[in-house]
């Protein structure tokens, strides 16, 4: 999944994404951290604890807000409901993360 997210965005953002892994054992699973890095500062959401996570961008204050980690059945049930054409996922899919059409 953090695989794809990672193609969604460099698709999405048309800009160079960088994944960096971290020790499962370490951190559990999921994605725990994303950074847009901007000419006029960053911008990073950041998990937390539990289902808190942290929105840190420049010259603003720090928000906190509700990311729920979703479990397997909630993830299959979600895809059930959408089983219509997906063109970005397709996308992602032909295109692959940095272009690789793997």
């Amino acid at each position: 999944s953090v695989e794809l997210m990672a193609a969604w965005l460099e698709l999405k953002l048309q800009a160079p994404v960088k994944l960096v892994k971290k020790d499962r054992n370490e951190l559990g699973h999921g994605l725990f951290n994303v950074t847009l890095v901007r000419e006029s500062g960053n911008i990073t959401i950041t998990r937390t604890v539990g289902e808190k996570a942290v929105i840190i961008q420049p010259g603003q204050p720090d928000r906190e807000i509700t990311l729920p980690s979703r479990t397997l059945r909630e993830c299959l049930a979600e895809d059930l409901r959408r089983l219509d054409a997906d063109h970005m996922f397709g996308q992602v899919l032909k295109f692959g993360f940095n272009g690789s059409g793997k």
